[in-house]
């Protein structure tokens, strides 16, 4: 935990450097000192429910992300939307539920996967979720894959996750995870457009639930039109060579099931940067 909130406080005190060079040039004034030239930055946008149209509901998960990533970077994430407008909600009441993304060629994945997900439990102020579904890169080996899903079950184990659940993968994915699982996927999202016979035969005798994958890219990329657009623009519009490439992201979603509703939904990304 100590070690977890002294890197927190280094990439603070990073990012906050960062943000005074870009300040002093604005200004046409020199920075104090030399700008950090690389680091990784763990953004947290907060609800976002009020701030999506129409068009943004129904928009990709990447067009989202990025709406999210830039409506929020230059504010602090306000206390979760339930305590502000229903106090009286307690949280038995809520579900909530987790989706990571990450970058197959990432380093230190897991790292990074705890790192989003804390920031999310933060957030909502919470111990624990009841839901976690991790995405699987594109083009994700099998190993890799069974490598990564080992980090979920360590969260299931540890008690942060209830249920946990997979995405964006193939049969043959599904197979491996889970022929040598500890904790086995209870729930499994497939576009509608993928789904077979065979999927749901293997899930049905599997005891796991198939449900539809409404997110049209699930793709962290590199593209600064697309990710790391959002900070680009935003964040360092004085630096045209400084580049932000994400590592991990989590977006959550509080429902209430006796009603629903969601009361709640936002993302905590992870992303590195530099500055040429």
């Amino acid at each position: 935990m100590d070690v977890r909130r002294s890197s927190e406080g280094r990439l603070a005190a990073d990012l906050a450097e960062l943000k005074r060079g870009v300040a002093a040039l604005a200004n046409n004034s020199r920075p104090h000192k030399q700008l950090v030239q690389k680091g990784t930055y763990l953004h947290t946008t907060g609800n976002i429910l009020s701030q999506l149209g129409e068009v943004r509901q129904h928009a990709s998960f990447l067009e989202e992300l990025e709406y999210a990533v830039s409506s929020t970077v230059r504010t602090q994430p306000s206390q979760p939307s339930w305590q502000d407008n229903e106090p009286a909600l307690e949280r038995s009441q809520q579900e909530i539920t987790v989706k990571l993304f990450v970058k197959a060629d990432a380093c230190t994945v897991a790292e990074m996967i705890h790192a989003v997900v804390s920031a999310v439990l933060r957030q909502l102020r919470t111990n624990a979720v009841e839901n976690l579904i991790f995405a699987a890169p594109v083009d994700i080996s099998e190993e890799s894959l069974v490598g990564l899903w080992s980090v979920v079950e360590k969260m299931h184990q540890a008690g942060i996750v209830s249920n946990v659940g997979l995405s964006n993968v193939s049969l043959e994915g599904l197979r491996s995870v889970v022929a040598q699982a500890v904790v086995k996927p209870t729930m499994l999202q497939v576009r509608p457009r993928l789904v077979t016979a065979d999927i749901i035969q293997f899930s049905r005798e599997n005891g796991i639930q198939v449900l539809v994958d409404s997110d049209i890219d699930s793709s962290l990329s590199n593209d600064t039109n697309s990710f790391g657009g959002g900070f680009h623009r935003v964040l360092v519009p004085p630096f045209s060579s400084t580049t932000f490439s994400p590592l991990a992201a989590a977006r959550y979603t509080v429902t209430v099931p006796s009603r629903a509703v969601v009361v709640e939904r936002g993302y905590a990304i992870q992303t590195k940067y530099s500055i040429a």
